[in-house]
């Protein structure tokens, strides 16, 4: 069977696909992913590619994910999200690419590293500031795409920014 999701076709067996999104529906609180919440904004500026790949990490952070647990397929993500097969290919690519995720195209990709939260302090009188996502300034180890900085400036010393997918900050 060949359906037509956007402008891309796929050949999905209706054993594979059906069942899933059927049970979907019948799933209690404790049964859920945390694929099943992912926080996509179409009329956002940033491209759709980039928001699911941060909501994967997101996702992969705050339910501290360990190595090897799969991650929702192309299909799935397209059926469920209304998405393309080049926004998740390109999603998972880039994650794939800066090491995230292992895996393959039709082979299933799932969680190459955890990514463990960071738990700040912040000291009272600093300044926290979220700079645009293509400030030259972000200090960073990860790609300009993968980062949603937080930039703390405390009282006499310099700014730090923090990856806020594996950062909480807690006022003190």
């Amino acid at each position: 069977m060949t359906e037509v999701l956007g402008r891309h076709r796929w050949d999905v067996r209706p054993i594979a696909l059906i069942p899933r999104l059927a049970t979907l529906e019948l799933m209690s609180a404790e049964q859920q992913t945390p694929w099943d919440e992912l926080r996509l904004n179409r009329r956002s500026p940033v491209p759709v590619w980039v928001q699911l790949g941060r909501e994967l990490r997101r996702c992969i952070a705050e339910h501290k994910l360990s190595e090897g647990t799969p991650l929702p397929s192309e299909p799935w993500l397209i059926t469920r999200y209304g998405l393309t097969a080049k926004v998740t290919g390109r999603a998972y690519r880039a994650l794939h690419d800066m090491g995230q995720i292992d895996g393959k195209r039709g082979e299933g990709y799932r969680v190459a590293q955890e990514i463990p939260i960071e738990y700040v302090t912040v000291v009272p009188g600093s300044k926290i500031t979220a700079p645009a996502t293509h400030d030259p300034s972000i200090k960073s180890d990860l790609p300009w795409w993968a980062v949603i900085a937080l930039r703390v400036e405390a009282p006499g010393m310099d700014p730090i920014d923090f990856d806020s997918t594996r950062t909480v900050l807690l006022v003190a």
